[in-house]
């Protein structure tokens, strides 16, 4: 037994028979069929991905609507119990700034988040330029 057999040892028959041309040609095909069976995977994953985060929008659109209601109830509340105490026109200012200040507030901690958002490589394509 030489060499060759040994390496043939356990292929069956057709294949160590045939041509190189006709391996690689069954290569070739192979190779496109797993191209398609992953293209067809990766959509399938986009397509139930997708869904996933059209739900997930869903309900966080119907949980801001809850907590906008809920923002708007703390101010009035807020508001009848100032104007109780100090009359309706001040009440209605000083909820008024209050709301404002903390909205101003609250934007410059997101200014100040959103500006340390870097991507390396464009920054090092902008140095290059």
């Amino acid at each position: 037994m030489d060499h060759k057999d040994d390496i043939l040892d356990g292929v069956p028959s057709d294949v160590s028979e045939s041509s190189a041309q006709e391996q690689i040609a069954a290569l070739i095909l192979d190779g496109r069929e797993l191209v398609q069976t992953e293209l067809a995977y990766y959509k399938g994953r986009i397509n139930y991905s997708g869904e996933l985060v059209k739900r997930a929008g869903l309900w966080a659109s119907v949980a801001l609507f809850c907590l906008f209601g809920a923002v708007i109830a703390l101010i009035l509340g807020i508001l009848l119990i100032i104007a109780h105490y100090a009359g309706p026109i001040v009440a209605t200012i000083s909820v008024t700034l209050a709301f404002i200040c903390a909205a101003i507030i609250f934007a410059l901690y997101a200014r100040a988040n959103a500006r340390k958002l870097a991507f390396p490589e464009m920054a090092k394509e902008n140095a290059d330029e």
